[in-house]
């Protein structure tokens, strides 16, 4: 009797746990279409946006990037490609480039016209924008476009109703890669960017601190919109530097079928980045507390890291990348004896985004 009740017992908790297990596992599925959907409904307002058309409105500090030497590349890629191989040897990488940026010239390239997934890299462009419209001093509270981000995402810890400084999240978009950093940065420069005027968050001061009115709390529907604003507007300055090819859909570079680069076009976001002095800083630290969450964010940027096989002392930046379709990518700045470089490597895995860095870099600096 004992064994048939313990059996039964046990044939309950087992029928329980499946069943929960099935239950979560719906929720779950059901939560991930919810973000699918709104992220169709942000693609869709960055695609049909005309916000920021007439770029003249705003603050513009971004310019074209030439290489002397690209149209050259871009008309006769297969020889160049086969020319730059036979000379320095083959990436395992997917694709790559290695640019003098004192001469602005390409010094090696491997399929570098190819379309790639751009991964994390894509929050270089993502700084960029949001330093068009948000001062650093700026403090802003996380909404609900923190559920905008997937699942499986990188974090820097934000939750809603968090009040964080423009620089805090600049910091964890770039340091600790967090997603949600970057949809909160996309929501609040689309705001100024929507509503095309200035938004003064600063109006209101407590104890020598900013506080943020109630009046600028919005819906879903209304972040949605402001998302899809700052993506338009990413794309446009893309454009400005001399992009060919490259589309944005997401600011957190997530994975997403439309949204793709090619290494050259990735190499002239990451000049416009070392141009831009915060940036430039941010991605040149190793580490960040911030004060606000009591958080302290490490760079994912291996070769400065003392502690690993990768380190490299000339490098000074900039931004790790990784997804499924993208592979592990590494976009680097480095610097010695006057002599600057950036280098791209996409399609690459854990180890070699590392040593073939470095061995671009090497390239560079014998030159």
């Amino acid at each position: 009797m004992l064994l048939k009740y313990l059996l039964a017992n046990t044939l309950v908790a087992s029928l329980i746990c499946g069943t929960l297990t099935c239950m979560i596992h719906f929720q779950n599925i059901n939560a991930d279409q919810k973000k699918l959907n709104d992220l169709k409904k942000i693609i869709t307002a960055s695609e049909t946006s005309t916000v920021g058309n007439d770029k003249n409105v705003y603050r513009n500090y971004v310019n074209e990037i030439k290489f002397n030497n690209e149209y050259e590349y871009r008309t006769n890629k297969e020889v160049s490609d086969e020319n730059f191989t036979n000379k320095y040897g083959l990436l395992q990488a997917t694709s790559g480039i290695l640019i003098d940026t004192d001469n602005m010239e390409i010094l090696y390239a491997q399929n570098a016209l190819e379309d790639r997934a751009p991964a994390s890299t894509t929050k270089l462009l993502t700084a960029i924008t949001a330093l068009e419209f948000l001062d650093l001093d700026t403090p802003v509270k996380v909404g609900c476009e923190r559920n905008f981000i997937a699942a499986d995402s990188s974090v820097c810890g934000l939750k809603k109703g968090d009040t964080v400084l423009v620089k805090d999240l600049l910091n964890g978009l770039l340091i600790k890669s967090g997603n949600d950093a970057a949809y909160t940065l996309a929501c609040y420069a689309g705001m100024y960017l929507y509503n095309e005027t200035f938004i003064p968050f600063n109006e209101n001061k407590f104890d020598g601190k900013y506080v943020l009115p109630e009046k600028y709390d919005y819906t879903k529907e209304e972040a949605i919109k402001y998302i899809g604003a700052f993506i338009a507007h990413m794309n446009l300055n893309a454009k400005e530097m001399g992009c060919k090819t490259a589309h944005f859909t997401t600011p957190d570079g997530y994975d997403e079928i439309a949204q793709r680069i090619t290494a050259i076009d990735l190499a002239k976001i990451c000049v416009c980045a070392k141009q831009n002095k915060t940036i430039s800083e941010i991605c040149n630290s190793t580490s960040y507390y911030c004060e606000a969450l009591n958080k302290n964010w490490v760079s994912t940027n291996e070769l400065m890291n003392e502690e690993t096989a990768y380190y490299n002392p000339d490098v000074d930046g900039l931004k790790t990348g990784t997804t499924d379709d993208a592979g592990m990518c590494f976009v680097s700045s480095a610097h010695n004896n006057n002599k600057h470089l950036v280098s791209v490597i996409l399609g690459g895995d854990t180890e070699s985004r590392w040593t073939e860095t470095n061995r671009l870099l090497k390239v560079g600096f014998a030159r």
